[in-house]
């Protein structure tokens, strides 16, 4: 993924690139929130920038953000280190006496620190919501200029360190599991057209839904497996989190039912053993340490060359978890 504006600094910051963390300077890694604005302006004033506050806010209202400031700005054509970080004052500067001109980049930002707050305990509900309908207004505003919904999702994931369709799958499954339907829905249906993968924001509908009329939801889970067979290879992440999704369900026909469309999708003995790999490294977080045992059994048998798996097989390995999970 290429990075844009503060995001690769963010990322070094909140410690999400970890193998590049032995090769960071100072400055990359410095969290300019901390310094006082004189402090910036002195930086700025070492790599031959001198501006006051004034002057500043002078130079910034014919730019869009501080990406198109430090254009106007910087004295070199030449791409420096010191361009770099003249950037990232810049950007602080422009993030703190700009607040209601707030770019891409700039929203990006928040976003990251927000996320960041909120996984410390920091934010509550209700600001994590504001800032997921400004997510959602942002987006709008891109459509509105006639991009591709996924078009405009991706310009500005670009932006930010976070992962935000992960995060926004995440949070909503969040809000789910405190029964919070309405709210569930609602963002749902303010971010499914945008996500790149929308089997995931499928998945949160029949969560929704099952609750609601479990007959219509496993009709829902039965298509969206139908379409995940389509696939060349299976998405072991994917079924991953399906089977855990299985594992929430307080119906048994449907966990039953779920447990053969998911087998259905592991063509091949190499895609069985990395989704039971899966399972087995999750087993103590799910409560599911029973499994352990027979799992690493069938791992250590060794297979014979990767076959397609037959319908007895996906039968037997359905029957395997299920025979289990009833009786947990």
């Amino acid at each position: 993924m290429r990075f844009k504006g503060r995001a690769l600094y963010n990322s070094l910051m909140f410690g999400y690139e970890e193998d590049a963390l032995e090769d960071v300077e100072p400055w990359q890694i410095l969290d300019y929130r901390e310094l006082t604005t004189e402090d910036l302006l002195e930086q700025l004033a070492r790599v031959q920038i001198s501006l006051t506050e004034e002057s500043f806010l002078f130079y910034a209202e014919g730019c869009e953000g501080p990406e198109d400031l430090l254009i106007c700005l910087w004295w070199s054509e030449e791409e420096l280190p010191e361009q770099e970080a003249a950037y990232l004052v810049i950007f602080e500067l422009w993030r703190r006496l700009l607040p209601t001109r707030r770019s891409l980049s700039i929203f990006a930002d928040e976003f990251d620190h927000m996320i960041a707050r909120y996984d410390e305990g920091q934010v509550g509900e209700e600001e994590m919501v504001e800032l997921l309908f400004a997510l959602e207004e942002i987006l709008r505003q891109g459509r509105g200029q006639g991009l591709d919904p996924q078009q405009v999702f991706a310009m500005v994931s670009e932006y930010a360190a976070q992962d935000i369709e992960q995060f926004l799958y995440d949070y909503i499954l969040g809000v789910l599991e405190r029964e919070d339907g309405l709210l569930a829905s609602t963002l749902i249906e303010m971010f499914e057209e945008y996500v790149p993968q929308k089997k995931w924001f499928d998945l949160l509908q029949i969560y929704l839904l099952i609750s609601f009329d479990a007959e219509k939801a496993l009709s829902a889970f039965c298509v969206l497996l139908e379409e995940e067979k389509e696939r060349s290879e299976a998405d072991i992440a994917f079924l991953e989190e399906v089977f855990i999704f299985l594992l929430c369900s307080e119906e048994n026909s449907f966990l039953t039912q779920g447990l053969s469309a998911l087998m259905s999708c592991l063509f091949i003995e190499q895609e069985r053993e990395q989704f039971l790999e899966a399972v087995l490294d999750n087993c103590p977080s799910l409560g599911l340490e029973s499994l352990q045992d027979p799992i690493e059994s069938i791992l250590q048998r060794g297979h014979p060359p990767l076959r397609p798996l037959t319908e007895q097989d996906r039968e037997e390995l359905g029957s395997f978890f299920l025979d289990r999970l009833l009786f947990l």
